[in-house]
């Protein structure tokens, strides 16, 4: 059965009447190719585009983004509406609360565009980042072939120089290429950063929206006892316990040591380390000792990069991707990380930084000493 929409009722001589936000009582629920999906009313469907109603206005979805449409059906309204309108509920005691459910779906259709973009920027920036790391791969295979040539040989054939000036020609080329791509993924970056950011907003709106909704539902079932097996009441908390169970939060143990705090980060599947949590850390950071541990090799360094840290000092090393990087059972895959020549700390491991941070809603809370890391994954 289709969900149902948010809706809004208002209690006239006892009997309901549903002032709805789109015409249907019950949401269409679009599925995407990318696993995101969106409630709202299909209004026009055709080639050029699907357009959809969310309540608080209208998009148009393109048809190859879209994977099913599962309609509501009539025969679902009007049982809906059957059911409703037979509940006795005072008149004026749900304004309130109606009024926050309106807010909270339009908050929900927000979050619900903001996931859409997020998972189209995300499948970009994969992109971007292996084209990247193939170019890396190119210029190390070609410099390596150069090197092999004339560092290898006392005496170099014409046909073996010929090469060598090819290679070197190449190198040129394919140095200003990688330069060019740089450049692409820095601002992408920026870009994937500043819908981060609007994502988190609009997460942490329909956070607040949730809980005004929890309140105000807590306080109707409390002033009208008999309506908290009603089927508004059922509805609302339908709505309330779909969104809470949409989220994921994990609190992870911090060791402080002086102004830093230390977490056990569990890499490539193989070894659990002492890393530093730096939200000012671009990328995740590891130790040579570290990288050696869990299986890197020569073969899997991309390219040797010069990274920047938070305090503003410079960290030179080698450019790898992690298979994966675990903190208290939140994994992500493919992560990027730099091995560095120097460990900050020789206590600890490296870095934790945001090529795996920025996965998550994450916060430090210094007094209880835990990482916070949430993750809506509601759809």
């Amino acid at each position: 059965m289709v969900r149902p929409m948010r809706y809004t009722i208002l209690a006239v001589s006892s009997v309901l009447v549903l002032l709805l936000m789109a015409p249907p009582l019950l949401a269409d629920r679009i599925y995407f190719k990318n696993g995101c999906s969106l409630e709202g009313v299909v209004r026009k469907k055709d080639a050029a585009g699907i357009v959809v109603d969310v309540g608080d206005g209208t998009i148009v979805l393109s048809p190859q983004e879209v994977d099913r449409i599962e309609k509501a059906t009539s025969a679902e309204n009007t049982a809906l509406e059957k059911e409703l309108s037979s509940a006795d509920i005072p008149s004026g005691a749900t304004d309130d609360l109606n009024a926050a459910i309106q807010h909270m779906r339009n908050k929900k259709s927000l979050v619900s565009r903001f996931n859409m973009e997020k998972a189209g920027i995300d499948r970009k920036m994969k992109k971007k980042e292996s084209e990247l790391m193939g170019l890396y791969k190119e210029y190390k295979k070609k410099t390596a072939s150069i090197t092999a040539l004339t560092q290898t040989k006392k005496v170099i054939s014409q046909k073996e120089k010929k090469i060598i000036i090819q290679e070197q020609a190449d190198i040129t080329k394919l140095n200003g290429t990688i330069k060019e791509k740089e450049f692409e993924m820095k601002t992408f970056e920026r870009e994937q950063g500043m819908l981060y950011a609007k994502r988190a907003e609009a997460v942490q709106a329909l956070t607040e929206a949730v809980a005004d909704v929890s309140s105000l539902y807590e306080k109707f079932v409390e002033n009208n006892p008999a309506q908290a097996s009603s089927a508004y009441a059922k509805q609302v908390k339908e709505i309330i316990d779909e969104f809470y169970a949409g989220w994921k939060n994990i609190q992870i143990p911090l060791e402080r040591r002086g102004s830093n705090f230390i977490v056990q980060v569990r890499l490539n599947g193989k070894k659990t380390v002492p890393l530093i949590v730096d939200t000012g850390a671009s990328t995740v950071y590891i130790s040579r000792a570290v990288a050696k541990a869990i299986g890197i090799t020569e073969q899997d360094v991309v390219q040797t990069v010069n990274s920047r840290l938070a305090d503003g000092s410079s960290a030179a090393g080698d450019l790898v991707v992690l298979s994966s990087v675990e903190v208290g059972g939140m994994k992500a895959t493919n992560v990027r990380a730099v091995v560095m020549t120097t460990a900050p700390n020789e206590d600890v491991g490296g870095l934790l930084g945001m090529t795996y941070l920025s996965n998550y809603e994450c916060r430090i809370d210094a007094r209880a000493n835990v990482l916070i890391l949430k993750q809506f994954e509601g759809k």
